[in-house]
């Protein structure tokens, strides 16, 4: 891997080094998988908890306040973040082609926060890939989808034959865009799809609103071959401000380094 090393701001050295350093023994995916949906379901629970101490002693009814769904589903995000996460770590150690990308998990900005607090939940991004000065924002998504019942893009609405809605997707490449343009850090391109994680597979239809599309919907098993057309006939050449701009936008927990080894194996990938 070439690295450039100019153009650092002197506040950003000592980080710069340490990604430069992780990177000469060979490290390649960076940071906590699912810091934001762990952070979530942190407070999910404590507001649980304090809503159950003010209940009534005698009222034994099981009132649905939306806990248990909301739970579940930021367990899954979570499962799913941590196997794409895994499966990133075999893809850059056992693909040559692949070597050079950079993958960093859990990152944050002031601006997504924000969006986040509005909508009840923290917002980061699940995974941003770099090769050369080119990005790839990629978000997993852990949905149950069948082989024989083609999904397609309407819109960002990712839908089931017969048009049955199964999943809005959240472009966020603009406000990296604005990231970038705020640090001054170029970049040569920049896409986004999403990675849907499961074990039973997906028929994906590419229409023209997938081409077009800022999310692109693909799953775990076509990542490889993603990845692949995406380097492709690009310079791997990498900026290490750009590195570290994204390192210092990680979801960061005092203590914890990036440890997989016991991230779900129920995919089987």
């Amino acid at each position: 891997m070439r690295i450039i090393k100019d153009g650092i701001p002197n506040e950003d050295k000592l980080l710069a080094l340490q990604v430069l350093n992780r990177l000469k023994v060979g490290d390649r995916v960076f940071g906590n998988p699912a810091e934001g949906l762990k952070d979530t379901l942190k407070q999910l629970e404590a507001d649980h908890e304090e809503r159950e101490s003010k209940r009534d002693a005698l009222d034994i009814l099981d009132r649905d306040d939306g806990y248990k769904d909301q739970y579940r589903m930021l367990k899954a995000g979570i499962n799913g973040e941590e196997t794409l996460a895994e499966y990133f770590e075999k893809v850059v150690k056992l693909d040559k082609e692949l070597q050079d990308i950079v993958v960093f998990a859990s990152l944050s900005d002031p601006e997504q926060n924000e969006i986040g607090e509005e909508n009840g939940y923290i917002a980061d991004s699940d995974f941003v890939a770099v090769y050369g000065n080119n990005i790839l924002i990629l978000d997993a998504k852990n949905i149950r989808t069948n082989p024989e019942m083609p999904v397609y893009l309407d819109g960002n609405n990712l839908v089931t034959v017969g048009g049955n809605p199964l999943l809005e997707l959240h472009p966020s490449i603009h406000i990296w865009r604005k990231i970038f343009q705020k640090n001054q850090c170029g970049y040569l391109s920049i896409h986004g799809c999403s990675v849907i994680v499961n074990k039973s597979g997906a028929t994906i239809w590419k229409n023209q609103a997938w081409h077009k599309s800022e999310v692109k919907p693909i799953h775990i098993s076509d990542l490889v071959d993603f990845l692949h057309d995406w380097i492709k006939d690009k310079d791997p050449t990498t900026d290490l401000y750009l590195l570290t701009v994204l390192a210092k936008m990680q979801i960061r927990k005092e203590g914890t380094t990036l440890d997989l080894s016991a991230a779900r194996k129920k995919f089987g990938i």
